[in-house]
């Protein structure tokens, strides 16, 4: 990444627009079916912060509150999210053992900042490294990418789960309908004004606005998956990554793509919404099971569904798959 230029940081009025959730209230997702808070082919952004628990978010609710931090079973966790480019992660918001608390502090690069309020510090909401301020260097620990089920999904098969619920006016509501169908993910995307003066000259390799699958690894090159190549392949890509075997797959209730590292090369289709590797072994709803149905450990890459200008802004040395 280039270095820091504080005269790109845009749309700081945005401060004020969009307002960061801390300790948001919820519910179990069961409840939030059955008292209809939630539809169930709903996609939502999942926080696991351990084997039992997860927390989960609208891209609604996201949109408009950009970040969102609090504590599940006492663990702390933090998730970002840019309509506009559609990134996010999940991080650790600890800071020499002390909570940050993280708000929008503008645009750069095309992508929401990420500033916290004890510091003024600016913060990269992808990597959570600090680019300015106090704590220049430092980075947050990553607690993992962001993982998209649907509410049914979610409920099936992680049934201890929250829901995150948002309180918002209706004005603020209609505002993240309107804004979440003109950023949608499976449409062309929309890149405000103020959003493209804090970029720099843009990579053509693709068009800006490509959505697709980067991964990237300690001491290897980062790769970005359009989401037309993955297609053409039938939504399922196997190839060496970072020393190992990595398979792509499209997931068919969200269309959400996701990249995992499997132990041998091997074949897969999908049988409904099950996608069966050849050696027995299959995937269902982002979990993964042996050929004798017992849950396997997720090994993953640290990934990002997002479009190419973000991507690559983020890791200008990136490869395009071909």
């Amino acid at each position: 990444m280039s270095p820091f230029d504080l005269n790109r940081i845009s749309g700081k009025v945005s401060k004020k627009m969009f307002k960061s959730l801390y300790h948001p209230e919820h519910v179990l997702i069961k409840k939030a079916l059955t008292d209809q808070l939630v539809k169930k082919e709903t996609a939502l952004f999942v926080v696991k912060v351990d084997s039992e628990h997860r927390i989960a978010f609208s891209k609604e609710f996201m949109a408009y509150h950009h970040f969102v931090e609090g504590y599940l079973n006492k663990k702390p966790y933090l998730l970002t999210f840019c309509c506009v480019c559609n990134s996010g992660m999940v991080f650790n918001p600890e800071v020499h053992q002390k909570m940050l608390h993280f708000e929008v502090a503008g645009v750069y690069n095309g992508m929401v900042l990420m500033s916290d309020r004890e510091t003024g510090s600016y913060w990269d909401h992808i990597t959570g490294e600090c680019l300015h301020g106090e704590h220049k260097g430092l980075q947050l620990e990553t607690l993992h990418s962001l993982l998209v089920l649907t509410a049914e999904e979610l409920s099936n098969h992680y049934p201890t789960s929250v829901y995150g619920l948002a309180k918002m006016s209706w004005v603020k509501r209609f505002f993240n309908i309107f804004q979440s169908r003109r950023t949608a993910a499976t449409g062309k995307g929309f890149l405000p004004p103020f959003f493209r003066h804090s970029m720099l000259k843009k990579d053509t390799r693709l068009p800006e606005m490509e959505m697709g699958l980067g991964v990237w690894a300690p001491q290897q090159t980062a790769v970005f998956f359009s989401m037309k190549q993955l297609k053409e392949h039938g939504g399922i890509l196997i190839q060496s990554f970072n020393q190992q075997n990595l398979l792509i797959y499209i997931a068919p209730l969200n269309g959400t793509p996701n990249a995992i590292y499997i132990p041998e090369a091997v074949t897969a289709t999908w049988k409904a919404t099950t996608l069966v590797l050849s050696n027995g072994s299959y995937i269902r709803s982002g979990k993964f099971f042996s050929k004798e149905k017992e849950a396997l450990e997720i090994n993953e890459p640290s990934q990002l569904f997002s479009r190419w200008y973000g991507f690559i802004a983020t890791f200008p040395n990136a490869t395009v798959f071909v």
